[in-house]
């Protein structure tokens, strides 16, 4: 399957912020009494690093400043509650030495490293820290000198503490549809990078098509940009595409109530996602990116569970995963000013729009059901739609040759029939009979894959084709959906 990469940018920011240490304590500018909280009541320090200060409340002000040489780093931004997390930090001789600051709200507490080496014109620190509590942690370069303590914001490293096997950080997308204890593919978009919370879930539903219906709109002007003459947007959410259409049932749709941009994962395979206390799990990575254009060719499907050939048994890599992918679904176009939804969609006058439909569709058939890029076959695996050549190819789909996926009959009369706006630039590519009939396709690899322009040879497709259609409904046919 196709992997591409991404890359994406974290920005934060701090206030201003002042305290003075005398006698081993934290005073405040003003001279007002400071609170104080027990040593590990949120965090453990399990390293024999030991808190050396702490503070709470409104009267807990702490110095920020620049410490130039010094750097910061951690194995995981999401972390579960009592379990441990390597934090590693470095910096110049020059420097004095360092603390480690932690910051829960409007609480400070300083530690200690367990680890300080000297190597070269560096001294490298380490520690390994738990968290008790569920929340949200900054991490904090912080310097102690005889007169002051203060930290540098600008390097700060954020950590999010969340329960075990627990669905309290996820939310239905479509409220009442979801049965949590059905034997389902429990489908869960990530965000990184949106605005809001309301933006990613808008995108999110833009992209299923939950309702089945087809996209059609109209779209005369964004926030950002005047179309002249408009565009006529026609595609298929997922959901709108058969089989998945007809088996919405064998899914429950959920988002993460988080953008992920502020905790980067340390792999591309989502395995610190699996404290959601879901089995069947499919995770659908959305990242918004101001730079890309609308006709996205980005995204990297990553993995997946199925080996369905004849006789095979149900095989899953991973006790909680079917599978993941990740899509670069942009709303660069802004929000919408003037739009007409003639079906599908879900839009609010005011809502962003996206055209990222058929990317993600692509992405999400690599990732749900382990289908191959039909044009480059070397080195994916194979079955069921790509072969190596024509003798494996005759025994994957030789019984499927000159047959036409039916789902194919009702796209092309809606993508062909009459524009709604005469001289309207149109969003959206007609596809022939021929182009999608189960054929022998030779690549230019010598590789062997199916049909002109299926969804996984051309990613502007919605169709999966005869062979790839009777893997997905293998896939499907395995839930009960009850």
């Amino acid at each position: 399957m196709t992997k591409r990469k991404r890359a994406t940018r974290f920005f934060y920011t701090i206030p201003l912020i002042v305290i003075l240490l005398v006698g081993g304590f934290l005073v405040i500018t003003n001279k007002l009494p400071v609170s104080f909280f027990q040593d590990g009541q949120d965090v453990m320090i399990t390293n024999a690093a030991s808190l050396i200060d702490s503070c709470n409340g409104k009267r807990c002000i702490v110095n920020a400043g620049n410490i130039e040489s010094g750097d910061l780093s951690l194995l995981s931004s999401i972390l579960l509650s009592n379990s441990n997390v390597n934090i590693y930090a470095s910096a110049n001789h020059s420097e004095e030495q360092l603390v480690l600051g932690i910051k829960d709200k409007n609480s400070y507490s300083f530690y200690s490293w367990s680890s300080m080496t000297p190597k070269g014109e560096r001294v490298y620190y380490s520690t390994d820290i738990s968290f008790r509590n569920t929340g949200v942690y900054d991490l904090l370069l912080c310097k102690k000198t005889e007169s002051n303590t203060y930290c540098d914001h600008s390097k700060k490293k954020s950590i999010k503490v969340v329960k075990n096997n627990s669905i309290s950080e996820i939310k239905a997308l479509y409220p009442g549809h979801n049965k949590t204890n059905a034997n389902r593919i429990n489908f869960v978009f990530v965000g990184s990078g949106y605005p809001s919370t309301k933006d990613f879930v808008t995108v999110s539903k833009q992209l299923l098509g939950f309702r089945g219906d087809l996209t059609e709109i109209i779209v005369r002007k964004t926030d950002n940009k005047i179309y002249n003459p408009p565009i006529v947007y026609r595609d298929a959410g997922l959901f709108a595409i058969e089989p998945l259409k007809s088996h919405k049932n064998k899914f429950n749709f959920w988002y993460l109530d988080f953008d992920i941009k502020d905790f980067p994962l340390k792999t591309d395979d989502f395995r610190e996602l699996e404290f959601i206390g879901l089995d069947n799990l499919y995770v659908a990575l959305l990242v918004e990116d101001p730079e890309s254009s609308s006709s996205i060719s980005q995204g990297a499907a990553i993995k997946a569970i199925y080996d369905l050939r004849p006789g095979a048994e149900f095989v899953s890599l991973n006790n909680k995963r079917i599978g993941s992918s990740q899509t670069a679904v942009p709303i660069s176009d802004g929000k919408t000013n003037d739009i007409e939804v003639l079906s599908g969609f879900n839009y609010s006058r005011g809502d962003v729009i996206t055209f990222g439909n058929s990317v993600f569709n692509h992405e999400s058939a690599h990732g749900l059901f382990y289908l191959m890029h039909e044009s480059e076959c070397i080195g994916q695996g194979t079955y069921p739609n790509c072969a190596s050549n024509l003798e494996e190819a005759r025994s994957y789909w030789g019984n499927l040759i000159g047959t036409v996926d039916p789902f194919y009959y009702e796209l092309s009369a809606f993508l062909n029939r009459p524009s709604p706006v005469i001289g309207a630039t149109a969003f959206y590519h007609p596809i022939k009979e021929e182009d999608i009939r189960t054929n022998y396709i030779k690549n230019d690899d010598g590789t062997y894959g199916l049909a002109m322009k299926s969804i996984m040879r051309i990613e502007k497709s919605p169709i999966f084709g005869s062979v790839s259609r009777t893997r997905v409904e293998q896939v499907l046919n395995s839930f009960t959906g009850k």
